[in-house]
């Protein structure tokens, strides 16, 4: 019996959660492409970069944020029969790898978000806090209805953020348009 290299370990794990996870993140991605739109976005070059290096650091958050619940929601996910056959360990992956692919999905958001500037990094920065209050605090998220239901429209918001103040200035109108 071979073992995996580590390249091909962490691509089966990648493969995993985007089997799992993938339309879930990729349909989240519509908050920031909205809040680009309604920003104001043209399509000249500089913009179409920008939106591009956002996507890439959005899908990476957004991600990091899914395989974080998951590895975080590793005990309650067990007892769940709807969830027990999506368990990572249940696919020979370890809690240890998925904490990597956690902090490496994280680096290339920030990564993105840095190439962007200041306010997208704050903004980045705000989600990933909200995501480890509901990952990792139950009682600040998964655990309470209302709680965890706020803390999903806040990240939303956040998220249309993200796209909008790409292209315009945080203002009244950005904020009514994320509620």
């Amino acid at each position: 019996m071979t073992s995996q290299s580590p390249v091909r370990h962490y691509a089966r794990i990648i493969r995993h959660f985007a089997s799992t996870r993938g339309a879930e993140v990729s349909a989240l991605q519509a908050s920031p492409i909205l809040g680009s739109v309604f920003g104001g976005l043209s399509y000249e070059w500089y913009d179409v970069i920008r939106l591009g290096l956002l996507l890439f650091g959005s899908l990476a958050l957004t991600a990091h944020i899914f395989v974080l619940n998951d590895w975080a929601g590793y005990s309650s996910d067990i007892r769940d029969p709807r969830r027990a056959a999506l368990i990572i360990t249940r696919q020979g992956i370890s809690s240890r790898q998925v904490a990597g692919v956690v902090i490496v999905l994280l680096i290339f958001a920030n990564v993105a978000f840095a190439a962007i500037g200041k306010v997208t990094i704050l903004l980045g920065a705000a989600i990933t806090a909200l995501s480890l209050l509901y990952s990792c605090f139950p009682s600040f998220g998964k655990q309470m209805p209302i709680v965890g239901s706020f803390n999903h429209l806040l990240g939303g918001a956040l998220h249309f953020f993200l796209g909008y103040t790409l292209v315009h200035a945080l203002d009244t109108g950005g904020l009514l348009m994320s509620v």
